[in-house]
């Protein structure tokens, strides 16, 4: 698993939920999201495009200036925690299921991941994080403890976005959401023909 991938909550278990942050709802198609990156001194932009969704996915083309059109290239996301390539076997549909199941998320919760790229993710304390958005709520987050293949690292997923806003990688590095601009008007599909999606096509059928 690259350190590029980008890496999907409640209040304290004592607290109400509130319903929008009863259930786990992805970006729609055609979200923008401009990612920056660090390691070391080196830092780099990114911009990235949801380019499909459904109940417990987000599908993103992670970089749409420098896209070949390999499924190697795209990403998906499920339930705003489990990220993979596209070139990897998607997750069975119980390990689906148990991470749609920790939503809400609260402290101490956990989900876990058996097939494909396995993971395992536990809910710690909420955050606030410094995004640009125009969605009510989008700046807080809940720190996940994530470990996804041999990569460990800490995910502060937005529940507001339906997707993690930063990553720090255990062994150096991190990456943070600067901006999210959302479609105007209602969602349309966005065009994947000539895109080689992988095992992520499953999703689109």
């Amino acid at each position: 698993m690259g350190r590029w991938i980008i890496p999907a909550l409640a209040l304290i278990a004592s607290a109400p939920v509130s319903a929008a942050q009863s259930q786990y709802m992805p970006p729609q198609p055609g979200t923008m999201i401009t990612w920056k990156y660090q390691f070391d001194d080196h830092s780099y932009i990114r911009l990235s495009e949801v380019i499909a969704s459904g109940d417990d996915f987000v599908v993103y083309d992670p970089d749409i200036s420098d896209t070949s059109g390999s499924s190697s290239e795209y990403l998906v996301d499920f339930s705003g925690l489990h990220t993979q390539r596209c070139d990897e076997p998607l997750p069975a549909e119980d390990d689906r299921a148990s991470l749609i199941a920790i939503w809400p998320l609260i402290q101490g919760a956990t989900a876990s991941v058996r097939s494909g790229s396995s993971g395992t993710y536990k809910v710690g304390g909420k955050t606030q994080v410094d995004v640009i958005s125009s969605v009510e709520g989008a700046r807080d987050a809940w720190i996940v403890a994530s470990e996804i293949g041999a990569a460990e690292m800490d995910i502060a997923v937005s529940p507001a976005l339906g997707m993690p806003v930063q990553i720090t990688w255990k062994s150096g590095g991190s990456g943070e959401v600067l901006e999210i601009v959302e479609p105007q008007g209602a969602a349309e599909p966005v065009d994947v023909s000539g895109k080689n999606l992988g095992y992520c096509a499953q999703l689109l059928q």
